[in-house]
């Protein structure tokens, strides 16, 4: 048995012993998910059960290979309870809503009745974590560069915004895009930086799987779990190098993302990117709006 065996035996026994006291008493279990929660959260985890498998597929289907086992679930009920169920050593941001562990198969999420107003959607927090676990379970312990591990989830949780929309248009147009070897490893640390890294991470995942297929990022995602090296990876796969497919996912970007008038001033930039997020505004408030009323009168969720 290898040092890397042991380790995963080692962390798993400790999240064992650790869950024991906290684990919620009501489970619900499907052909791939193991649902664990209080009876305080029947509600929030029926409608969250009923659409598992229906979110788990798409997932699957783009990775092109599924995983026996079952994905196990906890839906948290306290602020406190969603830290203790964290594997030991683990210290979440209190903003975190959601985590994954894929070498552990689980996925903690928060409930949205913990959240004020209960805007929290919990089908894309959902759809963004196991996202992580079946990049995760498929490409195994090889490395997985931080854009596609970031990418791939905001994907398939269709977290896309106007503001998305106006950071990677003001990063085409100041030209400070970063490039994949830059986003390899990290992120950058400052808040418009890194939310540029995400972006860029979501629209070239999206550029793949649309202008390349399905097929070509199934090969791409097995070539990494074979530990052949990202650059190569990519060439394998869609048949071109990475500074010439990375010179067309440019090109694309400044396609989409130059249809605004030519600017020939500063206030005239400022000012569109104000409309842009003010209108992004406007939609997520009218978005959340309306989700809260859906599932209000589907389930009486909230009350």
């Amino acid at each position: 048995m290898n040092k890397s065996t042991l380790k995963i035996i080692f962390i798993s026994l400790i999240f064992f012993t650790q869950a024991v006291a906290y684990s919620p008493a009501e489970v619900r279990e499907s052909q791939h998910f193991i649902l664990r929660y209080h009876p305080t959260e029947q509600k929030v985890a029926k409608i969250l059960f009923q659409r598992l498998e229906e979110l788990r597929s798409p997932v699957i289907r783009d990775l092109g290979v599924d995983f026996p086992e079952k994905t196990t679930i906890y839906l948290a009920s306290t602020a406190q309870e969603f830290q203790d169920l964290q594997p030991k050593g683990s210290q979440l941001p209190s903003w975190s809503v959601g985590v994954a562990y894929p070498r552990l198969n689980l996925i903690i999420l928060k409930s949205p009745l913990m959240v004020k107003g209960h805007r929290l959607n919990l089908p894309e927090v959902f759809q963004h974590e196991f996202s992580h676990i079946a990049l995760g379970r498929v490409i195994g312990n090889q490395k997985i560069p931080l854009w596609l591990w970031e990418g791939f989830a905001l994907y398939h949780a269709r977290q896309w915004t106007l503001s998305h929309t106006a950071t990677i248009t003001r990063g085409v147009l100041s030209r400070s895009l970063f490039s994949l070897n830059q986003l390899e490893r990290s992120f950058p640390r400052g808040k418009r930086e890194a939310a540029l890294a995400y972006a860029q991470s979501f629209s070239f995942v999206s550029y793949l799987l649309n202008k390349y297929g399905r097929e070509t990022f199934h090969h791409f995602t097995q070539n990494l779990a074979q530990g052949i090296e990202v650059e190569r990876a990519l060439k394998e796969a869609t048949g071109v190098s990475l500074k010439a497919l990375e010179a067309k996912w440019t090109k694309h970007l400044k396609l989409r993302h130059t249809w605004f008038p030519i600017l020939t001033s500063g206030f005239s930039f400022w000012f569109l990117i104000t409309l842009i997020f003010l209108a992004g505004y406007l939609r997520k408030k009218r978005r959340a709006k309306a989700k809260l009323a859906e599932w209000e009168e589907e389930e009486d969720l909230w009350h």
